[in-house]
């Protein structure tokens, strides 16, 4: 549900069954995060991510679950600060 005026209500009553929520959060260990996001989405259902952060490293972690999602689309930016985390 898109809310015009502040983006997304994560109190609406229409998103709490599909909210992610972490309670184990681990403060700046965003790999694991994204991970476990991609598969909370991927068990629901989900097979469209948006993956429009920042990476400067590669992750295996991150490939690993993509992989396993093969099923899925996995919609990702690149080129952000000029890293290429091919090299």
């Amino acid at each position: 549900m898109g809310i015009i005026d502040n983006g997304i209500d994560i109190t609406s009553s229409d998103l709490q069954s599909v909210i992610y929520h972490n309670d184990q959060e681990i403060s700046n260990n965003q790999v694991d995060d994204v991970v476990n996001a991609i598969k909370y989405g991927y068990n629901k259902g989900i097979r469209l991510f948006n993956c429009s952060w920042d990476m400067e490293v590669y992750s295996e972690k991150l490939y690993t679950i993509m992989k396993e999602c093969s099923d899925a689309i996995f919609v990702c930016s690149g080129g952000k600060n000029s890293s290429n985390v091919d090299e």
